[in-house]
């Protein structure tokens, strides 16, 4: 999948905040049919510095404008893109 099918196919489904470390927030989305979706944003002090991240705050990839992303269903990597 190219990053333009993956935002359309996913770009809209709900993530959530789960994690942070070393200046990376990370977020994961899944799917009614259990398709889940996992990214991150920042990664170094000056990119995080302006962000608003709130653990209950909705976002989503195209809200996020993430560098990659990892697509699994049923523990398996089913697509994804990585920018970095």
């Amino acid at each position: 999948m190219t990053k333009q099918e993956i935002l359309e196919k996913y770009g809209k489904i709900n993530l959530k905040f789960t994690t942070y470390f070393k200046y990376e927030f990370y977020f994961l989305g899944v799917t009614e049919n259990g398709t889940q979706i996992y990214t991150s944003i920042g990664g170094c002090s000056s990119e995080i510095y302006n962000l608003d991240v709130s653990s209950d705050a909705k976002e989503t990839l195209i809200s996020l404008e993430t560098q990659w992303v990892i697509i699994t269903l049923n523990g398996k990597e089913i697509g994804g893109y990585d920018e970095r």
